[in-house]
């Protein structure tokens, strides 16, 4: 992995480097990493290792001016005495249909939709939330989630549900503008309305700290004057929207903590 940046007018180079080996990293591959470096004229460049360094490994690292890193994995037992949540919870909206939704939209002369289903491609004359059953103007076929997605954005509906992770039952309408239509069997209808009948909820995922990802990273080197880290890392998992990756780290022994937060594509229906 390369960073780059502009000091100035000059283009600045960081390479990382990492390796997953049980052995001990050996000169070898710092050698080649020094050639790299050199060869694209990176400014610095971080080797990370999963095991420990060699002694001339660590030499000629310091020759080639190329910082050393171990990363451990932690275990249960090594977590004992750290200020870490035993648990964090991911709060997210969670919204089905508990009924199929009514959609109401202009006929024209000749129009029967009595024994058949209006919408196109749906068997049975189900619209799922997925369904691409509604066109914009411009030719994006929207469905059912998309528009819900819109109209909570527009609407705010959750505001008004408690964060109790139960379920609340709501009966809403949308007004779309004039230009969405609906693809029908026999063309395209202008949508007047759109009723669900829907639970939504504010759901609690607990995500235990035995399920976290925690490592150690520290310097390879014992003249390296950078203090070891801990990094925990919690990921989501049942939001099929957004799903969220929470990362803490923190120095063993001290009070600061540093928090990052990373959304991630959510889990399919």
């Amino acid at each position: 992995m390369s960073l780059r940046t502009r000091v100035g007018s000059s283009e600045v180079i960081v390479t990382v480097e990492c390796r997953k080996r049980n052995a001990k990293q050996d000169v070898t591959w710092i050698e080649q990493l020094g050639s790299k470096k050199q060869a694209i004229g990176a400014a610095r460049t971080i080797a990370v290792a999963s095991s420990a360094f060699s002694k001339d490994a660590i030499r000629v690292a310091e020759h080639y001016g190329i910082d050393l890193r171990v990363l451990s994995e932690i275990g249960d037992a090594d977590m004992h005495g750290w200020i870490l949540p035993s648990f964090v919870v991911h709060v997210f909206k969670q919204c089905d249909l508990i009924e199929p939704p009514e959609i109401m939209f202009d006929t024209q002369q000749g129009d029967d939709f009595t024994s058949r289903s209006p919408m196109e491609g749906v068997e049975g004359g189900a619209t799922t939330p997925d369904s691409p059953v509604f066109m914009t103007p411009d030719g994006e076929a929207l469905t059912l989630n998309d528009l819900w997605l819109r109209a909570d954005d527009q609407l705010k509906i959750f505001e008004g549900i408690p964060r109790d992770d139960k379920v609340h039952i709501r009966r809403i309408s949308l007004t779309p503008s004039d230009s969405l239509k609906l693809r029908t069997r026999v063309g395209e209808r202008k949508v007047n309305c759109i009723r669900m009948a829907l639970s939504l909820r504010w759901r609690h995922e607990r995500i235990a700290l035995d399920t976290a990802k925690i490592v150690s990273y520290q310097p390879a080197n014992p003249l390296d004057l950078m203090q070891p880290q801990v990094r925990a890392e919690f990921e989501s998992k049942e939001a099929t929207n957004s799903n969220v990756c929470f990362g803490m780290q923190f120095q063993p022994g001290e009070d600061n903590v540093s928090f990052t937060v990373q959304l991630t594509p959510g889990k399919k229906a």
